[in-house]
């Protein structure tokens, strides 16, 4: 039952640091998920920006543009004035009229020249705009570029730093579950132990039946390898207090016998009579020697 509750006490605590666990990474997916979404805003502020930028260069040269073309117009239109005003002047006579029209065609040919000029230049200023114009552009497509590799970057630092939490996450548990059989183990090598020694005082409990020390040693063997048939002679000189290994090895052949022959169910020497068996006897030693 203590064990029972031990492993049930530690499955609560393992599910409690699950939750914790997940509700860390929760945590991490929101802080992420706020991450991406504040990079995102940045990067469509970039975008909003660079078209503004457009706009404003395209607003800007056709600002230039109206502005030339209606000096054009002014200096066009107060050329035209002082033309017709000369010729009004000079047209008492027919020969005041010519002079006029050839004043006139020239000072026209003269604003034709002055609007082709401010219509060049109009061309320039619109061109410098429109270069200046990309070059915001390109500055704003860049800025977002350099926004979105930032982002992708921390998106891929977070994944890697997720997995590395995970995997030691992952070890962590290995490693406790290791350390959970290794005390699996340990205990029962200890209720083992427990059962040799138990049996090994019943074993000497017997010696008020009346055998000798060599039958009660004998049994001493056959309880422990009753208890675990694998017994080592280390276990068995142990249980046999230190004896040594030839006649640890005879005591294992003698208890392996006494087992044959239905120990401890039926035990020969206390179901016969004394005549019939007499005492086991182990070569080369005796109750003294044993």
């Amino acid at each position: 039952m203590r064990r029972a509750e031990q492993q049930r006490t530690q499955r609560q605590e393992r599910e409690a640091l699950d939750l914790k666990a997940e509700a860390g990474r929760h945590a991490r997916e929101l802080e992420h998920q706020e991450e991406l979404e504040a990079t995102a805003a940045e990067a469509e502020r970039l975008k909003a920006a660079g078209e503004l930028a457009q706009l404003s260069a395209r607003v800007t040269g056709q600002e230039k543009v109206a502005l030339a073309e209606a000096d054009g117009a002014s200096a066009a239109a107060e050329l035209q004035a002082q033309t017709t005003l000369a010729a009004a002047r000079r047209a008492a006579t027919e020969q005041d009229r010519r002079t006029a029209l050839e004043e006139a065609a020239e000072e026209t040919a003269r604003t034709a020249e002055a609007k082709r000029k401010a219509a060049e230049e109009t061309a320039r200023a619109t061109e410098a705009d429109r270069k200046a114009a990309e070059e915001r552009a390109r500055i704003a497509r860049a800025k977002a570029d350099e926004a979105r590799a930032t982002a992708d970057e921390a998106t891929a630092k977070e994944s890697a730093e997720e997995a590395a939490r995970e995997a030691a996450a992952r070890s962590r548990a290995t490693a406790e579950d290791l350390e959970l059989a290794a005390e699996t183990e340990l205990r029962a090598a200890e209720a083992a132990r427990r059962a040799a020694e138990t049996r090994a005082a019943a074993a000497h409990a017997e010696a008020l039946s009346g055998l000798d020390v060599v039958q009660i040693k004998t049994r001493v063997a056959a309880r422990v390898l009753l208890a675990d048939p694998q017994a080592g002679g280390a276990t068995l000189a142990a249980a046999l207090g230190g004896a040594s290994a030839s006649r640890t090895s005879d005591y294992h052949k003698a208890a392996l016998g006494l087992i044959a022959q239905g120990y401890p169910e039926t035990d020969p020497d206390l179901t016969t009579t004394p005549a019939a068996t007499g005492p086991v006897s182990i070569p080369g030693q005796t109750e003294s020697n044993a």
